[in-house]
């Protein structure tokens, strides 16, 4: 009798993990957090294109060779991305809480998500300007 009610708790124990974790994956399948994973990596991205197209573009880096090129823009990547793994993690965790609208908008505010997809609207990319 004391098994069988062990395992009748366990049984409802991993049904209450089973559901944490269906909803947990649910929000992170969302599309507000998919939505704002994607404009974080697009601010890296970004980030990491205007400043290696300003700086190669100087003269004492023209004669770079392009493996020392694709190394600087390697070096660029990583150390975007963690500068924006605190970002990333902290949408995760208000995700799991419930609060990600809140952090939605803290993270626009500090990154101005709505202009610069405006100006992406409006204007194109720098390259596209410049084509």
């Amino acid at each position: 009798e004391n098994l069988a009610k062990r395992r009748e708790a366990l049984d409802q124990a991993w049904a209450i993990v089973r559901e944490g974790a269906a909803e947990v994956s649910s929000l992170f399948e969302s599309a507000d957090l998919r939505e704002m994973m994607r404009r974080l990596d697009d601010l890296g991205r970004d980030a990491v294109d205007s400043v290696l197209q300003k700086s190669l573009a100087k003269e004492k880096m023209a004669g770079i060779s392009p493996e020392m090129r694709e190394e600087l823009r390697i070096v660029a990547e990583k150390a975007v991305g963690r500068l924006l793994m605190g970002p990333r993690d902290a949408l995760k965790r208000a995700a799991r809480t419930g609060q990600c609208d809140e952090f939605a908008h803290v993270l626009n505010d500090l990154f101005n998500f709505d202009e610069t997809k405006r100006s992406r609207d409006v204007g194109g990319t720098q390259e596209n300007k410049e084509a």
